[in-house]
Order: C-alpha cells, then structure tokens, then sequence
C-alpha cells in the first residue's frame, strides 16, 4: 500500500508498519536472526523508533488537514474561517432577571453584583441602575449579566447573596431562571456557521437572509448603525437562531403567511435587557429592509419602519420566537447502577442545544444521548412535559399565594416545589392542590375541587414553585413553527421507578 501523498489524498503510515519496517531493515542490516523481540534490547530501540516515526507522520498529517476546514482544527481552523469572514465565536456572559427589595428612597447603581447562595463564584452584575423613588420599600426588576463569561447556569431562586452591599438593598431573588452564556465556539460548530456565513450576502435567497441576520458584525460597520462595537457585538450575541420561510404560492400558507411572502423568525436570548432588546430590533429592521427581494412582502407579527437615504419609508416585519420550557424525566430501574445526574442532565442539555428553532423535542434522541455515557446500564423511559413553574410566596395569615405572572384559573390543578428548603406548612410537593379564589397575581389552594382553603401556618424557607399539573408523557413533544424548546437543568429530573 502507498502512504503519504497519494492522488486521492494523504494517506498515514500506522503504527505497526513502520515497526514492521524498521525490524525488516534491521534484519538486513544484522542478520535474519536478530532479536527484536518485546523487552530486547534492539525491541526497545525500535519501539522507541516507531513512537518518534508516528509523531511525525501526525504533523505530516494535521498539516496536510490544515488545508481543508473539514480537517482543521483549533487555531489552525480559526485561522482558515477567517480567509471568508468567520472568526471563532468567543464565551458569552448569561443573563438574569433579579428582584431586588429596596427601601424608600433607595437606588442601587449599575454594577452592583450579587451571587448564588451556595456558590459566591456564581456572581452577576446589574446592567443598569435600579431606583425606588418611593416612600416605602419596594421590588424593583433589573437585569444583570454574570461576572463569568461560559455556561453560567442559576436556577430561579438560587441569585439570593447581595455581594455589594448599598444602604436600603434589602435583598434579592431572581424569579426565573437565568439564560446561560456559551462557552468559546467547537470546531464543529464553526465549521457549521462558516458555511452558513459563505452564502452570498446581498442575494435575495432564504440562506442568505439567515445569514444576513447571523453575521451582524461582517454584515455592518458599527458606525452605519450608529453604535458602538461592543453594542453590536452584543446586539449580535442576542440573536441565537434565525429562520426563514417563505410562500412561493398564490395562496395563503397553512402557517398563514400570504402569497409570495417572506416570514423571518428570530429566537433571541431569553432574558435581554429592555434597551438592548429595543437595539436588537431596530438592526434587524435595517438588516430586513437593505436585503428586501423585489415584488415579495415581509410577513410576521413584529413590525418596523424605516427610512431610506432617499426618504422613501418601508415597513419590514418579522417573527420572534416564543420559549417552550421543557421538563424532561429520566426514569431508571431502582436499585441498578446508571451515570452521575449532573452527567445526565448535561447530555440532556447538550442534546436541547443542537434544536433549531421549531424544532421537535424527540424521545429517542434523548435516549440515544444517555445511552452513550459511560455506566449506563438500563432505561425505563423518558417523559416530556411543557414547564410551566411559577415562583411564588405566602402569606400565612391570609393563606393567599403571590404569583407574578401565573396562568392559573379557578379549578386549575397545580403542583408544587421547592429550591433550597421546605414548602409552607403543611403543603407536600407530593400532593396535587386545585386553584381558588384566583387573581392577577394571587391565589389560594385547596386539597380538593371546590373545596376550603388550605390554612398555611408559615412562610416555609427557601424558593417556592407553583405550576400546572401537566403530566410528564412518553411521546415527543411537539413544537410549533414559531416556538423554540428551552432547556434548563433544574428541569432535568433523574428519577427511579
């Protein structure tokens, strides 16, 4: 067989024949009955030989690669993407919505950090000032960014240490989960965006729409949008897929969209602060409106006009994506051995990652994921479900529940949670309530439809969740054309049966 460059490529010596050569020239060179038997003195001198041959023949090998993205890597292919225009994409802060309890006549400055309560490494910072001009204490929303750029991960309840003091900051929660950073950019994933990117900007076509939107930063000068290049640096992190769709037809779509019709979706990143978000919109407008196809209207329920150098105004619309919280269960025989929960959870995260917006949540796909790690033995199912957990808080002497931002009805079935402590005396996370007496943000629970009260003895410790019973089932989950699946651990669950 020929190795090295050959007319199909390059081919790499193994490492067991250049042993086989390396004893054939020694048994010309002494004699047909030299020893180069394991453990010999001429065995260990080719050993050594052969190690030292196939380090070179690797460098052969990875420079040969070095010419080609598919088989570069590291530095090597960073370098190459960048010949068209694509650089590696470095780590990126998460972001979290805090709660902050401020006395009268308190502001607290942008900057401010506060961090996990079981881990001071986890600290976030405020990305703008959070004032309460009133004469009495009050919450005050603000978003906050970690410290820490990578996959920085809180679940909702767990922001709760004030790590900068300020006189009247009382405390702090955050409500939600946090929507992590991304940790530096995969070979695999670059090699993926550099095709993305080639596509031929200024065309009319869908991928080059998509790429338009996904390259902000090659596809505009900060100075053409009026910002700064750090703005639109993370103008262009807030934007994490992009799909386009369009209606070719003289007939309205099954997903609404007129004829000859363009609709660009946009999954942005979960929690953005307001003034970005209003920025992000504003360059996704101008992006739409310079690459408008002739005779084809925008479709979708955003909309946003802008005027040309001529003056001539145009409205441009365009999608935004609504996240589908997924909770995922994991089920194992009792009793057998299976991999570590927090390597579950992340092959379940790893596998929610790789989902293009509108993208199914499939069972097998998570089943094959868990299956590859290492102890895995058996599997009795994998249940998906719509999350629908609400942060909520008690007031034990009206039994009532506050819970900012519920969809809760009278009669809903509910079930509950808790992070860091114990539910309210003498409600059990064990047990299914009904929903009465709902307001807004208020509510009580009952053991029974239509039945009293439950009488809450105490405030309980730590965060407390509320949501629909929505039963975890063995079928995939379905996602529409304008939903995206968002995954979080702390709605990973690993459970024995």
């Amino acid at each position: 067989m020929t190795y090295g460059l050959t007319p199909t490529g390059f081919v790499k010596k193994p490492r067991e024949v250049i042993r086989a050569e390396l004893e054939a020239e020694l048994r010309a060179s002494l004699g047909a009955d030299v020893d180069t038997s394991p453990g010999s003195v001429l065995g260990n001198v080719v050993d050594v030989a052969t190690s030292k041959f196939a380090e070179s023949w690797d460098v052969v090998e990875r420079v040969y690669n070095a010419r080609s993205p598919d088989g570069a890597s590291d530095a090597t292919l960073s370098a190459l993407a960048e010949i068209t225009g694509t650089r590696r994409a470095g780590p990126t802060r998460g972001v979290v919505r805090l709660r902050l309890r401020l006395a009268a006549n308190t502001a607290v400055p942008k900057g401010a950090e506060a961090s996990d309560a079981r881990d001071g490494a986890k600290r976030w910072r405020t990305l703008s000032e959070a004032v309460n001009a009133t004469a009495s204490a009050a919450d005050v929303d603000v978003v906050a960014e970690s410290v820490t750029a990578g996959t920085i991960e809180a679940a909702a309840g767990t922001i709760t240490r004030i790590a900068s003091p300020v006189a009247g900051w009382l405390s702090v929660t955050n409500i939600e989960d946090a929507a992590p950073g991304r940790e530096i950019e995969l070979d695999a994933e670059l090699r993926a965006r550099r095709v993305v990117e080639v596509s031929q900007p200024g065309q009319a076509t869908e991928p080059a729409i998509r790429a338009d939107l996904m390259t902000l930063e090659r596809r505009f000068a900060p100075a053409e949008l009026f910002v700064s290049a750090d703005e639109l640096a993370r103008v262009a992190q807030s934007i994490v897929d992009v799909d386009v769709r369009s209606n070719r037809s003289a007939w309205p779509d099954a997903e609404g969209r007129p004829p000859h019709s363009v609709e660009v979706v946009v999954r942005l990143v979960r929690v953005i602060d307001p003034t970005l978000l209003s920025l992000t919109r504003g360059v996704i407008a101008l992006a739409l409106a310079t690459g408008t196809p002739a005779g084809v209207e925008w479709f979708g329920s955003r909309s946003a006009t802008v005027t040309d150098a001529n003056g001539v105004a145009s409205t441009v619309r365009w999608s935004e994506t609504t996240d589908v919280p997924v909770r995922v269960d994991v089920v194992f025989p009792a009793g057998v051995a299976r991999p570590s929960s927090d390597a579950i959870r992340a092959a379940v995260l790893a596998y929610g990652a790789s989902l293009r917006l509108g993208g199914d949540v499939v069972r097998s796909k998570i089943i094959a994921a868990v299956s590859k790690l290492p102890g895995f033995a058996d599997l009795l199912d994998v249940r998906l479900g719509r999350d629908q957990r609400q942060v909520f808080t008690v007031d034990a002497v009206t039994d009532l529940l506050t819970a900012p931002g519920h969809v809760l009805t009278n009669g809903s079935a509910v079930e509950l949670s808790n992070l860091g402590g114990a539910l309210p005396s003498p409600l059990d996370a064990s047990s299914t309530y009904f929903a009465r007496d709902v307001a807004a943000e208020h509510l009580q629970l009952a053991p029974s439809l239509g039945g009293s009260a439950v009488n809450i003895l105490d405030a309980g410790v730590g965060t407390h969740f509320v949501y629909a019973s929505s039963p975890t089932i063995s079928a995939n989950l379905s996602i529409a054309a304008r939903e995206s699946a968002s995954f979080d651990s702390s709605r990973v669950f690993v459970l024995e049966a």
